[in-house]
């Protein structure tokens, strides 16, 4: 996710109004959403910053809880257009194709 592009859409919005946008966006990954709502913490008032902080509890236990699960799930793996590229039922699956493409685009 570029931050930049969200800097400039975010700009003249309180820091309640971004938090909610970032917190409700869907093309923004989970990961992203966490590092976002995480820098807008530092400069949000004690009444926002503790609600990123319950968010933020929140986020990190369902993804936790999503990583470590058995079954029941089918990972989907996106491009940038949110194209699927590959469903798994293993995350770790996931994390070996992801690996694999950074690999092949010179990420690693």
């Amino acid at each position: 996710m570029n931050n930049i592009v969200y800097e400039e859409i975010l700009k003249d919005l309180t820091p309640f109004q971004q938090a909610t946008i970032l917190y409700n966006d869907e093309h923004i990954s989970e990961e992203d959403k966490i590092c976002m709502l995480h820098q807008l913490q530092r400069k949000a008032d004690e009444s926002l910053k503790k609600q990123i902080e319950e968010r933020l509890k929140f986020m990190l236990l369902k993804l936790e809880n999503f990583e470590n699960s058995e079954d029941d799930f089918v990972f989907v793996v996106n491009d940038d257009r949110h194209e699927i590229l590959s469903m798994f039922l293993k995350y770790r699956m996931r994390i070996i194709l992801l690996i694999n493409i950074a690999m092949k685009e010179g990420k690693f």
